[in-house]
């Protein structure tokens, strides 16, 4: 991600870890980024997602059923 048109790049910056506690895998995810209206300055603006999880609510171990979601603004306060 770059907010200086290219001359830097941020890496690695993750909205959705399935690592932590409380998460789980997911797949095909699908993401967009939202800029409030009115908001002049990138780093204000958010990512959001969405998946599909492998949570077990189906009944089984290992299913896919559950919808994984987010947002996740640019700056690095949030």
């Amino acid at each position: 991600m770059s907010f200086d048109k290219g001359e830097n790049w941020q890496l690695n910056k993750i909205s959705y870890d399935p690592t932590l506690n409380g998460f789980f895998p997911a797949r095909y995810p699908m993401g967009a980024i939202y800029n409030p209206t009115g908001n002049n300055d990138p780093q204000n603006a958010y990512h959001t997602y969405i998946a599909p999880l492998i949570d077990g609510s189906l009944g089984l171990s290992g299913s896919w059923g559950g919808i994984g979601f987010g947002a996740k603004r640019f700056d690095a306060t949030t």
